[in-house]
């Protein structure tokens, strides 16, 4: 899923939410104003299991298995008229290029024109940056490790948590793309996952503490990190590029006594979410999203929250049935 936000000098232009249909590889645009859906193109691939916007909505990257149980990541661009179509109702054909086989893990940089694929080497793995069409190629980055999560949550940060476990200790790494440099920011943590701030002055993290997991932030410049009082997992979240320190996160009713984060990557525990505003700088949290206001007979188990470029959508999937949801938050 991903926003085509399309501006005007004259007028402003509601955002197009666009997403790609799992079993054919179809793809869908709706304006935010008036939900009406319209397939922009017929272009069938079949069994995505993970779509990844790109080119400020323009492109995808659809990434399914083949029959040789390879990872095979292909990038679509979307005509030049596919928002006008929405009108039209003109359907078109998209251009595509393979890109490198094998992409254990993908990120795109803020700017939405860059990739940093994970590749899985014989006895490796290494870090490419490229353009979202597999071209201009640079190797950045090796390790003998090939388990790792990658984010890229600001144009000279990339990050690499290795895969996290609940009996293991984790590990969170800062990547320079442009001078290669490799910190550690944050490790040794059981159950590790991480969300780090678009201007890096926090980082949001998780671990794991006997049979449930716990929330901490760590603030860049003093090196101190402090408990929450909401529990979640990182994965969870969505920080605000508009307001420093905010972020939106969806936060479990209860906790079941499980593994984490493995119990529910595995899906062998769900939650109940309500999504919930939180300001890391003044302390002050706020429910955006209560469970009388969901649905009757809906459960949220929310996961890929993403906000729009003037925040006033935040669309997320729900784990428990891969559906696509939107709420208006302005």
């Amino acid at each position: 899923m991903a926003f085509k936000e399309v501006s005007s000098a004259r007028e402003k232009i509601p955002s197009y939410i666009r997403w790609i249909e799992r079993a054919t590889g179809h793809v869908y645009e709706t304006r935010t104003d008036t939900l009406n859906k319209r397939r922009i193109s017929n272009t069938t691939i079949p069994k995505i299991y993970e779509a990844v916007g790109v080119d400020n909505g323009g492109g995808f990257v659809l990434r399914y298995l083949k029959d040789d149980d390879s990872i095979q990541s292909y990038y679509i661009k979307l005509p030049e008229t596919a928002t006008s179509s929405l009108t039209q109702g003109v359907e078109k054909p998209v251009e595509g290029t393979f890109l490198q086989k094998n992409i254990l893990g993908l990120a795109v940089s803020p700017a939405t024109n860059r990739l940093f694929s994970l590749i899985k080497n014989e006895n490796s793995s290494s870090g490419i940056v490229s353009e979202t069409n597999g071209a201009k190629r640079v190797s950045v980055w090796s390790s003998p490790a090939v388990e790792w999560l990658v984010n890229w949550p600001e144009e000279k940060t990339i990050i690499l948590n290795t895969k996290p476990s609940a009996s293991t200790p984790g590990f969170a790494y800062t990547l320079n793309p442009q001078t290669f440099e490799l910190r550690e920011i944050i490790g040794n943590i059981e159950g590790l996952t991480t969300l780090l701030s678009p201007d890096k002055s926090y980082l949001f993290y998780s671990g794991n503490n006997g049979n449930s997991p716990y929330l901490r932030i760590l603030d860049a410049k003093t090196h101190q990190s402090e408990n929450l009082s909401l529990v979640t997992l990182p994965e969870k979240c969505a920080w605000s590029t508009l307001s420093k320190g905010l972020l939106y996160c969806a936060i479990p009713k209860t906790i079941p006594a499980g593994l984490y984060p493995d119990s529910w990557y595995e899906g062998s525990l769900s939650f109940d979410d309500e999504l919930w505003s939180i300001d890391v700088v003044t302390g002050t949290t706020k429910v955006v999203l209560s469970k009388n206001e969901i649905p009757r007979g809906s459960s949220f188990d929310i996961t890929n929250p993403v906000l729009n470029k003037d925040e006033t959508y935040l669309l997320f999937n729900n784990k428990n049935d891969l559906t696509l949801w939107g709420l208006r938050l302005k």
